[in-house]
Order: structure tokens, then sequence, then C-alpha cells
């Protein structure tokens, strides 16, 4: 998710784990059954305590095995505009 704040300013999240001074966006998960969309305002509640809306769809990302590239994507990432 990239959520863009009213001064323009790109929201970064950090983890405990990560290198000091390394920033991602942040992410989130989707439940079986559960819609991209619903998925996607749910996970940004929960990430950021934010209630947004979707801006547009930006790009989905497909990760493959590196020992089988043209194989089935191991699973996708979906961006989107909030």
């Amino acid at each position: 998710m990239v959520v863009r704040r009213p001064s323009g300013a790109v929201l970064l999240a950090i983890k405990t784990f990560y290198p000091r001074g390394a920033y991602r966006l942040p992410t989130g998960g989707i439940h079986r059954g559960e819609a991209i969309l619903d998925a996607l305002l749910r996970e940004t509640h929960e990430e950021t305590g934010l209630r947004t809306e979707v801006r547009r769809f930006l790009s989905r990302i497909a990760y493959h095995s590196l020992e089988a590239p043209t194989s089935t994507p191991l699973f996708h990432s979906f961006a989107f505009l909030l």
C-alpha cells in the first residue's frame, strides 16, 4: 500500500528486526475468501490506524522461484495508491 498524506509525503514503516535506517511501505495479507480491496482497507487500518480510500491501482508483482522462473508464481503483491 502506498499511503500519500495530504502534505504529499508517503507513509513508510519500520520493523524492529530490519537494519537500522531501513524503511518499507506498509504491507499486509489477504485472508482466504477476502476481496483484495477489503483486505487492503483492513490491513491499512491495522498497520497504520488510518481509515483511507483507494485512489488507484498501481501494480501487480508476481514472485517466481529462481529455480523455475517460468512456473506458476509463488505469490503476488498488489500495490494501490491510497
